[in-house]
């Protein structure tokens, strides 16, 4: 299967037709991991290269999952549980407030495993 970057806009129509927000947020059932293996599935399915992000904090343990696309306007990550685009900077606090993400947290390092088998860490 070839995978291929879309351009900013196919990715935002893909988005749109994979609703993956459609699903609700459950604790310990459907959570961000969830959201964003939906989207990478669906993404590997038409072909098209997607990454999965896993988004580590400082001062926590917790993580958070996303999915990130190299566009024609460079790497654009989405937020699957609004299929928002975000701007996700390691040493900045993370954008929005979402459930699973504790509040303030301050992005320390951000990982990217494509589905073409590479990988990619910001840090």
């Amino acid at each position: 299967m070839e995978l291929s970057d879309p351009l900013l806009l196919t990715v935002k129509m893909f988005l749109a037709d994979v609703r993956s927000w459609r699903q609700k947020y459950r604790d310990g059932e459907y959570m961000c991991a969830d959201f964003a293996k939906e989207v990478y599935d669906a993404a590997t399915g038409r072909e098209i290269r997607c990454g999965y992000v896993t988004v580590f904090f400082e001062v926590s343990n917790i993580s958070h999952a996303i999915v990130a696309f190299k566009t024609d306007y460079g790497l654009n990550f989405f937020e699957p549980q609004s299929g928002e685009e975000e701007s996700v900077v390691v040493g900045r606090p993370y954008p929005i407030m979402m459930q699973g993400v504790p509040g303030g947290a301050i992005v320390r390092v951000i990982e990217i495993k494509w589905n073409d088998g590479t990988s990619t860490v910001i840090d």
